[in-house]
């Protein structure tokens, strides 16, 4: 449940990430979002896959892809590059 001050927001999601490492460093991450939104009875589904490469303990690059399902998708589809910082 969340609330956003009067933007009446009220969804419950489900999520469900797979994690894969593989090589020296390297790793995938599949990503599935499905929230279900009260209000209008929607399935805003979207998905996300990353490949990333672990620079050292601390910093990761890495390259997504992400695309939105179905009729009341909130995106169709991107592309991005990213640096995580792990702590």
């Amino acid at each position: 449940m969340s609330y956003n001050g009067a933007a009446d927001v009220s969804q419950t999601a489900f999520r469900l990430i797979g994690l894969q490492p593989f090589g020296k460093g390297y790793w995938a991450k599949i990503d599935a979002k499905i929230p279900y939104d009260w209000e209008n009875d929607r399935w805003p589904l979207t998905g996300e896959v990353q490949l990333g490469y672990n620079i050292n303990k601390g910093v990761a690059i890495y390259a997504d892809g992400l695309v939105g399902i179905g009729s009341d998708k909130p995106y169709d589809a991107g592309v991005g590059l990213g640096m995580r910082f792990k702590y």
